[in-house]
């Protein structure tokens, strides 16, 4: 059972804003149907305790989330925000946890789903919950931590971190090289080069989409392997080839439709763009990464005594 703090207007007066306290299952909270003092609304258990008396005497009545002229001051939207962020961290709601549905929410605020929306669009923005697709909305896991200074793979890092990687390719080809990269991979016009987009998991969650620049002449007959795995993997057992040294850019931006539509986002959400020239063992330049990471999902961490 799972239990999301509310606040809700009383039926007493003299009191304008109490606590309700909704217990539900954890499973299909989306489901739940419509809020009612009976606590029973089919398949699914919904009990309310209110905190509040429904006698109108000198019996205390439940203390307001806030003083007069600083609650109020605040729109809606940002104190169901404020309300939402601080149960996830304390701890009343745990990673992955889905959140009710926004007609649900709406029921227990007691407002519209459009200022529902506006407040987990918040959320969103601060890296709390997450959206997906006909799914609905969900507690962000912690980030993965990523060293710039290390050379290791998607995939070592997601393991280290107690997590479980996965990489899905949607799509390869041999396509001339991009003016852009041109100079950085040492290529001449009309050369070209191997495109690979893929997907990557981390326990079961998009969370980076990346297109690699392989170089024709240093991996022949790659687009003929097994290439929903590690990369780096690939290059050692079939060209022992060895990831030794790259050149790291990464700054925030915004995902673009195509890269969104991959991850199962919204388009324009908050990204951070990571981008890597890698060079092997013997010094020599062996492909080029483009990658696009969701903005609630990897921290940047570097030891400068390393």
């Amino acid at each position: 059972m799972s239990a999301l703090w509310v606040t809700a207007p009383p039926r007493s007066k003299g009191c304008p804003y109490v606590q309700q306290k909704i217990h539900f299952r954890r499973r299909d909270r989306d489901n739940l149907g419509s809020q009612n003092h009976r606590g029973n609304t089919g398949l699914y258990q919904c009990t309310l305790t209110p905190l509040f008396s429904d006698r109108i005497d000198d019996q205390t009545c439940a203390q307001p989330i806030a003083q007069p002229g600083t609650f109020m001051s605040k729109p809606q939207y940002l104190q169901i925000k404020d309300a939402l962020a601080n149960q996830i961290l304390a701890g009343g709601l745990a990673p992955n946890d889905k959140l009710p549905s926004e007609r649900l929410l709406g029921e227990l605020y007691g407002t519209t789903r459009v200022t529902i929306r506006e407040a987990l669009v918040q959320l969103e923005a601060n890296g709390l919950i997450y959206r997906e697709d006909r799914r609905g909305w969900f507690v962000t896991p912690p980030r993965f931590r990523l060293n710039p200074r290390r050379t290791s793979n998607f995939h070592q890092i997601v393991r280290e971190q107690g997590g479980e990687p996965r990489t899905e390719l949607l799509e390869k080809s041999r396509q001339a090289v991009p003016p852009a990269l041109m100079a950085r991979l040492q290529l001449k016009p009309f050369d070209s080069l191997f495109l690979l987009k893929r997907l990557r998991y981390a326990n079961g969650r998009a969370i980076c989409y990346c297109e690699n620049h392989c170089l024709p002449e240093r991996v022949p007959g790659l687009l003929e392997l097994d290439l929903n795995g590690s990369l780096t993997e690939t290059y050692q057992a079939h060209y022992d080839l060895l990831y030794a040294r790259m050149q790291v850019r990464f700054f925030p931006t915004a995902l673009p439709d195509e890269v969104a539509k991959a991850l199962g986002a919204t388009a324009g959400l908050p990204a951070l763009r990571l981008e890597r020239l890698n060079f092997d063992q013997h010094g020599r330049v062996l492909d080029f990464d483009l990658e696009y990471w969701r903005h609630d999902s990897l921290e940047i961490e570097v030891d400068t005594q390393e």
